[in-house]
């Protein structure tokens, strides 16, 4: 799902991250196997040529590693590029509600 050169800031974290660090974010947050509820409300997209900016309103219900439930309440934003054939995310930030 993410482009090879992702660049993305978390709001917890201090400084951006590239890809790895953005998959062990997802990983500690959210461990193997867990069920996870969310939602997703798209709030506004543009697309130019092979570029996408989207805006979403994401909600996320969960348990993390020690089994207490988790909620997150988000404003993300995502730069999407489309990359042969498939769509990778290539930058985004997130903004706690």
């Amino acid at each position: 799902m993410y482009h090879k050169q992702f660049l993305g800031w978390p709001d917890e974290e201090q400084h951006p991250s590239d890809k790895k660090a953005a998959v062990r974010y997802l990983n500690e947050r959210f461990p193997e196997p867990s069920t996870l509820t969310f939602k997703i409300d798209r709030q506004g997209i543009t697309i130019l040529n092979n570029i996408a900016i989207n805006h979403y309103l994401l909600s996320i219900i969960g348990k993390d590693k020690d089994g207490k439930e988790q909620k997150l309440s988000s404003r993300l934003t995502h730069t999407w590029i489309k990359d042969g054939s498939k769509w990778r995310i290539l930058g985004g930030m997130s903004n706690k509600q």
